[in-house]
């Protein structure tokens, strides 16, 4: 059986996956079909046709069987159904006419109407060899017929039309089904250069989205670098000043005069300039880098102090304890304090790294 393959619709599937409904069901009528005309031909004593009956009934079975149980190939399953039966049928035709029954002709018009049967299954089984091989079986026996009977009848006179209208109509059914073929063929390729189509969208979607979020987290590695490299720079800056204030002090002791009031009033602006670090500021530049840090934080330690938070951050940048002490005001054992506070709160076991645990959050 064909395998359904990308692009290909349910009405595919379907058509498809009928063959061997068709073929099973073609099978199955025929088994019947021949058990009824036995029973009535064991009933009138025809030995012949029963025993010709018995033998196609035998091949039939051999074929449904072999391919139920995979033995035999769908194609070689319908080239027995459909010989086996059209030559059945064929010489059925030939014994009631040989002995001169009564209702021969009505059995042929029975018969070729039968035959439309195999003709459809060879149509959608086989290829166009096996119908035409068919036709030229049907179109031989009638026109034997026609030859040689001497009794008038539609058979006989209208043999040649009966030939016409078989062979039209197994070619209008093998256009027909040529044309649904190519159309399903052609309708499978459009759904499968679609879904290649789709596929690169996608693919392309894909290495959009891909690039864009390392476009993101190259932002944010710029903007976490600059925020440290700013946050450093104040720090040292601060720790400049208070070395700078600390010398003044020490020149101050040892001069006086206009030179004293001087460094006095530089003292005075150094001091004020130095408490100007400014956590606003910060506090904004560090949501922007870390969206909802404090949120998180708060969220499973919400009785953190401002303060708190302030180490916090400074620790999720990375920032070390002389460091966060410059920019806290504070000495370092200040923040050493500060820090084993910090993980109390948050409830850290003793083998969890803070520094660790803040990055990921």
């Amino acid at each position: 059986m064909n395998e359904v393959k990308k692009g290909q619709s349910s009405f595919d599937n379907v058509f498809y996956k009928s063959h061997k409904q068709f073929l099973i069901a073609g099978i199955l009528f025929s088994i019947v079909g021949l058990s009824a005309d036995s029973i009535e031909y064991f009933q009138k004593n025809i030995d012949f046709l029963f025993f010709m009956n018995l033998v196609s009934g035998g091949l039939l079975l051999f074929s449904f069987g072999g391919f139920i149980l995979k033995k035999i190939n769908k194609k070689v399953s319908a080239i027995i159904l459909v010989y086996t039966m059209i030559l059945n049928i064929l010489i059925t035709n030939i014994y009631f006419f040989a002995n001169h029954s009564a209702d021969w002709q009505y059995i042929i018009i029975r018969g070729s109407l039968i035959i439309t049967i195999y003709i459809s299954i060879a149509t959608l089984l086989l290829n166009k060899v096996h119908i035409i091989v068919i036709n030229i079986l049907y179109a031989a026996v009638v026109l034997v017929i026609r030859y040689a009977s001497s009794e008038p009848g539609f058979i006989t006179g209208q043999a040649f039309l009966l030939i016409f209208i078989m062979a039209g109509f197994s070619y209008a059914l093998y256009m027909f089904n040529r044309l649904l073929r190519v159309s399903i063929r052609e309708k499978r390729r459009l759904n499968s250069l679609i879904f290649e189509q789709e596929k690169a969208a996608l693919a392309n979607k894909k290495e959009v989205a891909e690039l864009r979020a390392k476009n993101l987290e190259d932002q944010v590695i710029f903007k976490n670098k600059e925020l440290i490299s700013k946050t450093l720079a104040i720090a040292q800056n601060i720790d400049f000043k208070k070395n700078l204030i600390n010398r003044l002090k020490e020149l101050t002791a040892k001069v006086s005069g206009d030179v004293e009031d001087e460094l006095l009033n530089l003292l005075s602006e150094l001091s004020a300039s130095e408490k100007g670090f400014r956590w606003d500021e910060f506090h904004k530049r560090f949501e922007d880098v870390h969206q909802d840090f404090f949120k998180k934080i708060l969220n499973t330690s919400p009785n953190l102090t401002p303060s708190e938070l302030k180490l916090a951050a400074f620790i999720r940048l990375g920032l070390s304890t002389k460091e966060i002490s410059t920019l806290t005001y504070n000495n370092v054992s200040s923040i050493e304090v500060a820090r084993s506070r910090l993980r109390k709160k948050m409830r850290l076991k003793t083998s969890d790294n803070l520094t660790t645990y803040l990055s990921q959050v």
